[in-house]
């Protein structure tokens, strides 16, 4: 799947008005065709010959020829929207790039970029990329998560910067036609980009939750992601909580219940969690869960919050930069009745009060990119992708300043309060 991944992400330079589905798909499909050699494994192939894996099917040799047949058979009817020889580049560059992917990774031979005419096999001086196991039995073993989440930094997330670049970057003209008037439908199109690609966010967050060791607590589905050795304790922690609301604040244990998919911990960087209106999910940071200095109260009272932003989302309270303080404040004091009420708040209360006396300005978008940067920094995510972050969500700004439906609230950052 993340050879495909980085098929659509260089197919998308080559995006026009007519035929992207089919070049997407196109592109996707030669990326993963490739490890088609696997099955020479059946056959007694071994991993170094030249039919071997890495070996011919990896070439730039192979990954021309493929991109020649796939053009033949996808222009045939002339509704590519490209010519045979941008079709061609564009299918040449995301097989290609299966190869350039594998160099990359710390396991396995190298790469026979140069088959069938040298098999000597190559890696890249940087191989920063986890090697996924071979076979579907071992994607699911413990290492699996951690080799999904070595591509998810290294290659999902460049791939994405990449499309929404390209995406923001393109003429006009080459993304939809102009009108009679000669008046041309960027912010249309601008648009539909948007919301396309917030939806497929929403879609991504789903898959990730329905890949998730999946329970049930007070009739709400909970998934966790990562390290396998002690999701026991979360989910214990996370029970714990549950019953600290039932006792003390059943109208929000009610609203997580109505208002939510799930609950999912991963990744919510740089806050506690965040209610994500598109795949209506409720997202708890994974560090802060499994931290043993986390209780249980703290985590009721970030569900409190959250629940609270989940049941404004469903009123049709949009988490807009004029309405983000005033929001947040109305979350914070559902968090602060809920300090009061428990018998052993700790310190909830004060910090309740504490953000509740934050200056507007940590509100604001740069405020928010500063935190969100310094967090990514600090989990080790490459400087030059935090910077190009930081330039799309300014643009994205820039271009869409309203929030629209399905926006990601962010909540419960306790740990960033004055």
């Amino acid at each position: 799947m993340t050879h495909a991944v980085s098929g659509i992400a260089f197919g998308s330079v080559f995006r026009r008005s007519s035929g992207t589905a089919r070049i997407w798909l196109a592109g996707a499909v030669c990326a993963a065709v490739p490890d088609i050699d696997v099955i020479g494994f059946r056959f007694g192939i071994d991993y170094g010959d030249l039919l071997g894996h890495r070996g011919l099917t990896h070439s730039l040799t192979f990954a021309a020829v493929l991109a020649a047949v796939v053009v033949a058979l996808v222009s045939r009817d002339g509704t590519s929207g490209l010519s045979r020889g941008a079709l061609w580049l564009s299918l040449f560059i995301a097989t290609a790039s299966h190869g350039c992917l594998d160099a990359l990774t710390d396991g396995g031979l190298g790469v026979a970029f140069f088959s069938p005419f040298s098999n000597a096999r190559y890696f890249f001086p940087v191989r920063p990329i986890r090697v996924s196991p071979i076979g579907l039995g071992a994607l699911m073993s413990d290492d699996g998560l951690a080799v999904l989440a070595s591509e998810v930094r290294w290659v999902w997330l460049p791939c994405a910067l990449f499309v929404a670049i390209a995406l923001a970057w393109q003429p006009a003209a080459a993304l939809g036609k102009r009108d009679a008037r000669g008046i041309g439908t960027r912010s249309v199109t601008a648009k539909t980009a948007r919301t396309s690609g917030r939806s497929l966010e929403s879609r991504f967050w789903r898959w990730l939750f329905r890949r998730a060791e999946r329970r049930t607590i007070f009739e709400i589905p909970m998934g966790l992601l990562g390290p396998r050795s002690d999701r026991d304790l979360a989910f214990q922690k996370i029970a714990a909580a549950f019953e600290l609301l039932r006792r003390y604040d059943s109208r929000r244990l009610g609203w997580l219940r109505d208002d939510a998919d799930g609950i999912l911990v991963f990744l919510a960087a740089p806050h506690r969690a965040e209610w994500n209106g598109g795949a209506r999910l409720v997202v708890l940071e994974e560090s802060y869960v499994r931290d043993p200095a986390t209780s249980a109260a703290s985590v009721a009272s970030t569900l409190v919050h959250e629940a609270t932003h989940a049941r404004l989302d469903r009123m049709g309270f949009r988490y807009t930069a004029e309405r983000r303080a005033r929001i947040e404040a109305i979350c914070v004091r559902r968090q602060l009745a809920f300090a009061r009420r428990i018998p052993e708040p700790g310190d909830l209360i004060g910090e309740a009060e504490r953000q509740l006396a934050r200056d507007p300005a940590y509100f604001t978008d740069d405020a928010f990119r500063q935190r969100v940067a310094a967090e990514l920094q600090k989990r080790g995510i490459p400087g030059w992708v935090v910077r190009m972050m930081e330039r799309l969500s300014r643009r994205r700004a820039a271009r869409a300043p309203m929030a629209e439906v399905g926006t990601p609230s962010k909540g419960g950052d306790a740990r960033t309060a004055p």
